[in-house]
């Protein structure tokens, strides 16, 4: 028992400085851009801001939320958007008035967890 708590605590003490500078959160950012970008015209070409990865309300999940600049059909960037993704969806702020937006990004975006840049 005394080797597994010491064990478990080296591992803490390596893994959660990682996790917090979003290391560990790599291969979940990548999988939460592709959802976002599946349908953009330049998925390459997309500018992100003020993005993180956040627990959602459940308290299990995670979520990528952020800004999302994207290339129109003429190759212009039309402007930074507000965004929250998973690696199964990703959600675009339609406009200005979107309240269905806004209350969802408040479950996905719960609790910020790590920074992504």
């Amino acid at each position: 028992m005394f080797r597994f708590l010491v064990g478990l605590t080296m591992f803490m003490a390596f893994a959660f400085p990682a996790l917090a500078q979003g290391k560990g959160h790599a291969a979940f950012v990548a999988a939460a851009k592709e959802m976002l970008t599946q349908d953009f015209k330049d998925p390459a070409g997309a500018r992100y801001r003020n993005t993180a990865v956040y627990r959602q309300i459940d308290g299990v999940s995670l979520s990528f939320c952020g800004e999302v600049n994207a290339k129109n059909s003429y190759g212009a960037y039309v402007g930074f958007v507000p965004f929250y993704a998973d690696d199964s969806r990703g959600t675009l702020k339609e406009d200005a008035e979107d309240t269905l937006f806004d209350t969802l990004s408040k479950a996905y975006c719960y609790k910020r967890i790590a920074s992504v840049k």
